[in-house]
């Protein structure tokens, strides 16, 4: 009877415990994210934003034989092509951004290997972002030049789409 009790208690401390773990540890986790202010109001008071298509290549860890030209470099990133969106298809981008940031559920990885970027300017302040989706991670960029990281989940193929819409070549994987 002693044995069935302690096997009772110890099969409901079982349950218990791993209620507890995939509610603890494996649970996503929604991590609140904010743009800077001055960034934000760029964003959505901007006429127009730039999307690049960027290598994930990082020239300086990595130099090319033959080095692209300055105009050619996002953040030491090899500018593969850009468009620039305004109107509907800026909004989007926005939106698609923000939802990334918002619903980062707090897993980073240990790489940069961004594909996307984006150049907005307001009022003779440009703000810069280096993305990267696969990573989980993007440096937000003002004019002091100090990158902000910040995490984000993968919403590439909405920025893929907006890229090759405009027939901008993307990386290769």
């Amino acid at each position: 009877m002693k044995q069935r009790i302690l096997l009772a208690i110890a099969l409901v401390a079982i349950i218990v415990a791993s209620a507890l773990v995939r509610t603890f540890v494996f649970a996503p986790r929604i991590v609140e994210s904010k743009l800077p202010p001055a960034l934000f109001q760029a964003l959505h008071d901007a006429p127009s934003l730039t999307l690049y298509s960027l290598d994930p290549h990082n020239l300086l860890l990595e130099p090319l034989a033959e080095p692209p030209a300055k105009s050619n470099v996002f953040h030491d990133f090899r500018i593969l092509g850009q468009t620039s969106l305004s109107g509907n298809l800026r909004d989007r981008a926005v939106r698609v951004l923000e939802d990334a940031m918002s619903h980062w559920n707090g897993n980073e990885f240990n790489c940069f290997e961004p594909r996307h970027g984006i150049r907005v300017t307001l009022n003779d302040a440009s703000y810069d972002l280096v993305i990267c989706f696969q990573c989980r991670s993007l440096e937000m960029y003002a004019a002091d030049g100090k990158p902000i990281t910040q995490g984000l989940n993968d919403e590439s193929s909405v920025f893929n789409e907006l890229l090759t819409a405009d027939h901008v070549p993307l990386p290769s994987r």
